[in-house]
């Protein structure tokens, strides 16, 4: 099996056990995304070939090439739209010059973010990109599951990583509010420096700043006004 013109496994049965209910959620899942390029169901299939101590770095190098698909969706080319990939990058360093600019902030949330910052967005080089668009075809609780089963596959040689996936799904701890905060605030930079069109803005300032509102503490502490 290939991808990108390359071979990551020679290997003829899967090496990640799916149940054939698993696969066949992931399949009709995938079904309803006609347009992903590779499709969700080889997406899958490729991680399960390949082997386990080769997944996240299989999935780093998708990473590069995996568009945010809210613009793209939207008529713009996905070469002027950054990859996950990118964003996962500079929200590192959007969250670098936050706490710069803030010692409480240092003080605070001391940890190297980098890490769970490039983990929170992992699974999206297997289920794709889902954007509030694409809710019409799948509903919250699919999407938490197909995101599962896709961290689930590429950690399985890193239970920690997972762990800090599922820590970061469920918004226990301020420190993973504080990465959805950025997460957010890194997607209104992004799009104004794009300078793209002022529906498209209102749009995306307004659906953000909903999502703002659940974390007022957060945005206290890095004084983010609405």
């Amino acid at each position: 099996m290939s991808f990108f013109g390359k071979e990551f496994s020679k290997v003829s049965t899967p090496l990640f056990y799916f149940s054939d209910d698993d696969w066949n959620f992931i399949k009709e899942i995938s079904d309803r995304f006609p347009e992903r390029i590779p499709s969700i169901l080889d997406r899958f299939k490729l991680f399960s070939f390949c082997p386990k101590k080769e997944r996240e770095g299989l999935a780093l190098e998708m990473f590069k090439y995996e568009p945010r698909r809210g613009l793209v969706q939207r008529g713009y080319a996905i070469e002027d739209v950054a990859s996950v990939y990118n964003h996962t990058r500079d929200m590192s360093r959007l969250l670098g010059r936050l706490k710069r600019k803030n010692p409480h902030l240092r003080l605070q949330f001391p940890e190297n973010s980098s890490r769970k910052i490039l983990v929170h967005d992992f699974g999206e080089v297997v289920t794709t990109d889902f954007t509030p668009q694409d809710m019409s075809r799948i509903t919250p609780d699919e999407k938490i599951i197909l995101e599962d089963l896709a961290m689930r596959l590429i950690f399985e040689n890193s239970p920690n990583r997972y762990s800090a996936y599922l820590a970061y799904k469920e918004k226990t701890s301020d420190y993973d509010r504080l990465i959805k905060v950025v997460d957010i605030l890194e997607l209104i930079e992004d799009i104004t420096k794009m300078s793209v069109n002022s529906d498209i803005m209102s749009e995306i300032q307004d659906s953000s700043i909903k999502i703002l509102k659940k974390y007022p503490d957060i945005c206290a502490t890095l004084e983010v006004s609405f």
